[in-house]
């Protein structure tokens, strides 16, 4: 699974990552805890290539404006940003 293994040094990145991913959401008063999981995947070294980083990337967004498309088909208010 992970070509250079679980070093303390990698786990102590990951945790960093995810606790400054949390912060900058608590700043922003936006929670999103999957946000917290594509932190682990990237700070762990999941992603072996930058194609898979792409392939991330564009799935976040579509996501993204899926989730904003349906809101406001649907009618639900919903601010850009706060």
């Amino acid at each position: 699974m992970f070509e250079e293994g679980l070093t303390g040094a990698r786990v102590g990145a990951a945790a960093l990552s995810v606790a400054v991913t949390a912060l900058v959401l608590r700043l922003l008063d936006c929670p999103h805890a999957p946000a917290g999981a594509t932190t682990l995947i990237v700070s762990l070294g999941l992603l072996t290539s930058a194609g898979e980083l792409l392939a991330i990337a564009v799935g976040v967004v579509l996501v993204t404006v899926f989730a904003v498309a349906c809101n406001r088909a649907l009618g639900v208010r919903q601010p850009l940003w706060r």
